[in-house]
């Protein structure tokens, strides 16, 4: 287990809650996800952290900062004229998550503007009731009975159709913008926190709710190592999200699509056929450069910039007006993810007393680890606990 993309904490302390007991040398790591917000997986895009298990560099690497542009339309509809040209020319048919909330509708409005005719014949928006419900008016005015349509539910990437296909989603749209705990501080009025310098506040934990002084170590020894100054404290809690967050939202919902994939077919799958504009480098500069932009617009709304971008397409004012920010994985199915499909299968049975000798039988596919290569290590597997056993200095059973 060498060279991880993906090592899910929450997954291990479920199974053995002594990782997160202050006795356990290695508990600081399990006790990261304490913290509000803070990810499942834990790397840095800027360096390597000093984590026992060994880890990969970050699957997507902070950009260059190779332009200025700072407008979010220009930066987005150029993505999109980008993306179209490469599908059409690709012959592959592109596949739209739509979730109804402001990331994947900014995308589609993107393509709405910027895409031909033969394009928008081929695409085929993937969704469900939920994502309907999220927002109808868009739904039926944009989407209904102008697209194919799929329930995302029932969409699978198999063997056959893996390299013909595009799966387009808008995973680390909240990266770019802010972040969950800025949202909370903005909710509360508590903007002149958001302004001031992070170096003069007395105690740095308060912006980790239910954190601690390890999550506070763990940013500041990134912050050095940051292509932007991180001046404010929404700059601080932005460079935390951007920078430690990025390969979780990226990697974090992999396994509903590689499910049928074996591992060269699961790299090229991740490498060819997902793309995600918010991580597109000109989308990342955007972000960099926009802190302050975003930070005064906080005080109108969160996500001010695609949320606005897609109020001047459709000109519904009474969604401008009552949008707000919110966990919008309404799909269902997204529930493959790391540990969770199957994890126990009786209904009495709570993480915390499931007996490890009977870990066969409660488990169904507990994936816990990806590493670079694309090998998948699930709990399941005797040779991966013994692994597991030895990294984390913790007795197993075969």
């Amino acid at each position: 287990m060498n060279d991880l993309i993906y090592f899910s904490l929450a997954s291990l302390q479920v199974l053995d809650p002594v990782l997160r007991s202050s006795d356990y040398a290695y508990h600081p790591w399990f006790n990261l996800s304490s913290a509000k917000g803070w990810p499942n997986h834990t790397t840095s895009r800027v360096h390597r952290l000093n984590t026992p298990w060994s880890l990969a560099d970050s699957v997507s690497p902070i950009p260059l900062l190779n332009h200025s542009n700072t407008q979010f339309d220009q930066v987005i509809d150029g993505i999109a004229e980008r993306f179209v040209q490469k599908v059409n020319s690709s012959g592959r048919r592109p596949y739209l998550c739509f979730s109804g909330g402001i990331d994947s509708t900014s995308i589609l409005v993107s393509l709405l503007k910027t895409a031909n005719k033969d394009f928008l014949d081929r695409l085929v928006i993937l969704h469900n009731q939920n994502s309907i419900l999220e927002n109808a008016y868009f739904y039926y005015k944009f989407i209904d009975k102008k697209f194919e349509t799929q329930n995302i539910d029932s969409f699978e990437v198999t063997v056959e159709n893996y390299n013909k296909i595009v799966v387009i989603d808008g995973e680390v749209g909240n990266q770019c913008m802010d972040s969950q705990i800025i949202n909370l501080f903005a909710y509360h009025k508590q903007f002149d926190l958001l302004d001031q310098d992070w170096r003069t506040l007395p105690d740095l934990t308060v912006l980790f709710p239910g954190g601690g002084q390890f999550h506070v170590d763990l940013v500041l020894e990134s912050i050095p190592l940051a292509p932007v100054p991180i001046q404010t404290t929404y700059d601080f809690l932005w460079w935390t999200n951007f920078n430690f967050k990025w390969d979780e939202c990226l990697l974090s919902k992999i396994l509903n699509f590689v499910a049928n994939l074996d591992n060269t077919q699961s790299a090229s799958f991740f490498e060819h056929s997902l793309y995600r504009f918010y991580e597109q480098p000109d989308m990342q500069i955007w972000s960099m450069l926009t802190r302050d932009q975003r930070r005064e617009k906080m005080r109108t709304t969160g996500k001010y910039f695609p949320k606005r971008y897609i109020y001047d397409y459709d000109k519904n004012y009474l969604w401008w007006a009552n949008k707000k920010e919110e966990f919008s994985n309404t799909q269902t199915w997204f529930n493959n993810s790391f540990g969770a499909a199957g994890w126990f299968k009786d209904s009495d049975l709570t993480p915390s007393v499931a007996p490890c000798q009977d870990i066969k039988s409660y488990c169904g596919q507990p994936v816990v680890a990806i590493d670079k290569n694309w090998v998948r290590y699930s709990i399941t597997d005797a040779d991966t606990r013994r692994a597991l056993g030895q990294i984390l200095q913790r007795s197993t059973c075969t």
